[in-house]
């Protein structure tokens, strides 16, 4: 089988092309205040289903009838349009009848509207604007995961890889309907198991069998066994099992982002971390149990019909809404603003769904907030204020124009302000920061606040090779500062040099994985108390000056973006407060947070040794299926009081009754006991030896490898094996059963200890 890499220039082609072109060019010339080249096109198309003949022969418009989505329909080589695949997968429903429909959740995402997303453009226009002999490097490298099906289907028919002018956004280019179509479906369900989660699939690197013809070009989806016929006549496609789709590392493809940086004549000088938060999901306690997926592809509660196609399909479980929740709230807003204007289409609704989802992420499931220590005495009020994380990634994470800061308040008995640090103003600046007022320049990381214009921004700040601070990506060369709030587990020593912390914080010893503590030092001389201490975490995707920046070019995609932000409601998000009066305080006042008034308090966990994994789904204790660790899947949030009793202050650790130690059964022991279970049980499908069948792929060889753990392939065969009684076997018998799969493979010694408490640990690598 012929397999074609998506991406013809990977990091080092990238690389070899930006040279290559500086030395015909000579230098470039493109600093930071180059002339403008401006684009002549639209960017926006409609998106809708069309009978033209195609300019194309690689490119046919379907002749299925309109869809009420108003998806596209379309078809290339080696791709179909978003619209074909809601033909089966909408009307989708819970047990409680709650609509999951795949198309109608995703249509309203930024994975959906990745290609229109105007500050993606605007960006895209000036970074060519700065080097415009790297043009078509630039737009190819950015399309590859803003319109990845018409770059892709470009590289593959040799036909130019440009996005504007007669590139994608172009509607007489044989790609455009596809590029508008974003991230959709064909694309990520067709990325192979291969190199996922190195480097060399970083930055888009990708790959998907373009060789292979309809109906057997193949699309790989989490659940074994799936039913064949359907999709290979409806769309050419034939569903084949492949766990990697649940697993971090095929997120990491497109959000794991490396740029080359040039010198201010258009010289390469190396390569430069934009975006990593995989690299930081992998080096926090996160990555033993919780995928990305997880979070922003949170499970529906039960099973459900994957398909309206045929009727009596069987039910799976668990299935993942197909959500792509994230902290774009921003962009969301935007475009349910300028549906019509931009060619979306998503509706209103679907839109507000989208951006109601984006708020509970970011206001319920990414930080906390609390108040410490306070002390007051004649002329000072001392306080501590913690700022926790609880994402599996820096927090804010991605893109470096996003910032978290705290706004902190002090008013005396009257209603007096005697203190104020970090104050929002209407126009996007932030009282105090440097950065606002001189775009040269920009706010340290404080461990300790006492003047008022001091105000503590969680941010990553980019200097170019000249060591000054940029806004132009292809000039970003290191961080100046990089304080955004680490994730449980990361220690900041041993964390590599394209995660690292930068400036201040690196030296902060309260600075740490999952928290950030400062000490705030207030003046009280002349006020009377008690006082009042107001404080709010506060977060903006966009920063001013990144807005700033855009006014300097004179374009007109540029122009748009800016009067599409300019007439929203850019209002940074309110994540988390604490809100206490001195007189209300105790010797060593309680923690306390107005954001979730009852949620209980958390310490850290038995087994897994992380603070607040429960109140990442469980803000409220209410009775919902937990979604992690895995040790816990299927559980109800009322169990946690198995291991925790409730008190008046939250929940505290139950000390466990000690248990003689007992003699631990070797792998090859248990291996022994499970290979005739396999053999009855699993050879039908599988294979005897576990190579393959008919009905179901290899079960045993290197491929286990992509359930990185023995805790989670224990989890999936107890819950899908044996395929005529999912889940019924003992636990004894599963565990057998797992021991002959992984020693077989080869992936863990046969006299080594099994220890049922410990597969998290045991890693299939």
């Amino acid at each position: 089988m012929l397999v074609i890499n998506k991406r013809k220039t990977p990091l080092l082609s990238l690389i070899a092309i930006l040279l290559f072109s500086t030395i015909v060019a000579g230098a470039c010339g493109a600093t930071e205040t180059t002339t403008p080249t401006t684009t002549t096109i639209p960017t926006t198309t409609p998106a809708t289903t069309t009978t033209t003949t195609p300019t194309s022969t690689t490119q046919t418009i379907s002749t299925k009838p309109t869809l009420p989505t108003d998806l596209v329909t379309f078809s290339t080589d080696d791709f179909e349009g978003s619209g074909s695949c809601a033909i089966c997968h909408s009307m989708l429903s819970d047990p409680s009848g709650n609509d999951v429909s795949i198309s109608d959740q995703w249509r309203s995402t930024m994975m959906a509207n990745a290609s229109k997303d105007p500050f993606w453009q605007a960006m895209v226009i000036a970074e060519v604007t700065q080097h415009p002999k790297l043009l078509e490097v630039i737009e190819d490298t950015c399309a590859t995961c803003h319109m990845p099906m018409a770059r892709t289907q470009a590289v593959v028919n040799e036909s130019p890889s440009v996005i504007f002018n007669d590139g994608f956004a172009n509607p007489a280019n044989e790609n455009n309907t596809a590029a508008m179509d974003g991230v959709s479906c064909s694309l990520c369900h067709q990325v192979q198991n291969t190199n996922l989660g190195q480097a060399d699939s970083f930055g888009g690197n990708y790959i998907i069998d373009t060789s292979t013809e309809p109906p057997d070009r193949l699309e790989f989806g989490p659940y074994p066994v799936p039913l064949v016929e359907p999709m290979q006549e409806e769309v050419g496609f034939t569903p084949t099992f492949g766990l990697h789709v649940n697993d971090s590392s095929l997120c990491a493809v497109c959000h794991t982002v490396y740029t080359p940086y040039l010198d201010g004549s258009g010289n390469v000088l190396g390569i430069f971390p934009e975006q990593t938060p995989y690299l930081e999901w992998q080096h926090s306690n996160f990555s033993t149990n919780v995928m990305c997926q997880t979070c922003h592809m949170p499970t529906a509660k039960g099973p459900v019909a994957i398909s309206n196609d045929p009727s009596d399909l069987n039910e799976r479980n668990p299935f993942y809404q197909h959500y792509f929740v994230g902290g774009n709230s921003l962009m969301i807003q935007l475009l349910r603003e300028n549906i019509d204007n931009l060619a979306l289409t998503a509706t209103d609704s679907q839109f507000g769904a989208t951006l109601a989802r984006a708020l509970d992420q970011l206001q319920n499931r990414s930080s906390r907030l609390t108040l410490d220590n306070i002390q007051t005495d004649n002329n000072t009020l001392e306080l501590e204020l913690v700022v926790s994380n609880i994402t599996g990634h820096k927090f804010p994470t991605g893109f470096p124009s996003r910032r978290t800061w705290i706004h902190l308040s002090v008013t005396d008995a009257i209603g007096t302000i005697i203190f104020e640090s970090g104050k929002p103003n209407e126009d996007g600046t932030i009282s105090g920061n440097n950065a606002d007022e001189n775009t040269s320049s920009y706010e340290p990381h404080y461990d300790v606040i006492s003047q008022a214009d001091q105000v503590q921004i969680y941010e990553s700040i980019m200097r170019n090779s000249d060591a000054q601070v940029t806004y132009n990506l292809l000039r970003g060369a290191q961080y100046a500062k990089d304080n955004r709030i680490l994730p449980q587990g990361f220690e900041k020593s041993t964390a590599g040099e394209d995660i690292a912390v930068y400036g201040e914080a690196s030296t902060d010893s309260d600075f740490t994985g999952g928290l950030d503590t400062i000490t705030y030092q207030i003046d009280t001389q002349g006020f009377s108390g008690p006082f009042t201490i107001f404080a709010e975490l506060l977060y903006h995707p966009v920063s001013y000056q990144f807005t700033q920046d855009l006014m300097h070019y004179d374009d007109f995609i540029i122009d748009e973006y800016l009067d599409l932000y300019q007439n929203i409601d850019s209002s940074p998000i309110q994540l988390a407060t604490v809100n206490q009066k001195t007189s209300d305080m105790t010797t060593t006042p309680a923690a306390t947070t107005t954001t979730e008034p009852t949620e209980a308090v958390m310490i850290p966990h038995d087994i897994a040794g992380r603070e607040g994994l429960c109140l990442i789904c469980h803000g409220e204790q209410v009775a919902e299926p937990l979604r992690f660790p895995d040790d816990h899947i299927g559980r109800a949030a009322d169990d946690c009081l198995l291991c925790h009793k409730t008190q008046e202050d939250g929940v505290v650790t139950q000390t466990p009754t000690p248990t003689p130690t007992a003699i631990l059964p070797t792998w090859g022991e248990l291996a022994s006991q499970g290979e005739r279970a396999f053999i009855s049980l699993c050879g039908a499908c599988h294979g005897d030896d576990g190579s393959g069948g008919s009905e179901a792929p290899p079960n045993i060889g290197p491929n286990l490898k992509s359930f990185l753990s023995a805790q989670r392939l224990f989890n999936f065969i107890s819950e899908f094996a044996p395929m005529d009684g999912p889940g019924s076997l003992s636990k004894l018998k599963y565990q057998q059963i797992l021991a002959y799969m992984i020693t077989e493979s080869g992936l863990v010694q046969s006299e080594a200890a099994f220890d049922e408490d410990d597969l998290t640990n045991v890693k299939l690598q």
